[in-house]
């Protein structure tokens, strides 16, 4: 797995390279980890293939998918956000409304 900090207004949540995802609030100095259910098999828990294994039968039995592109536009938002913020060196809000 890769390593991942998201900083909010709350805290910073960390993924480190092995998968564990920890919290430190603000004002604290110590991190505790937040538990979650990942099984360590294969590539990255095995995510590829259940993604598409989901895709296939959504496409097969009309299932639900729970990942669609309109939900996805917000990751995307996100992504660019991060990009604009490093280009200009400032925060950018993403609470204003989105395409």
């Amino acid at each position: 797995m890769g390593e991942m900090r998201i900083e909010g207004s709350k805290g910073t949540l960390t993924l480190d390279g092995y998968g564990t995802i920890r919290l430190r609030r603000f004002g604290s100095n110590s991190a505790f980890e937040v538990p979650y259910d990942w099984n360590d098999i294969d590539y990255a828990g095995d995510c590829v293939y259940l993604t598409n294994r989901h895709i296939v039968e959504h496409l097969r039995t009309g299932a639900p998918v729970v990942n669609t592109a309109a939900k996805y536009l917000t990751n995307l938002r996100i992504k660019e956000a991060v990009y604009k913020s490093s280009e200009t060196g400032s925060r950018v809000d993403l609470t204003a409304a989105g395409p």
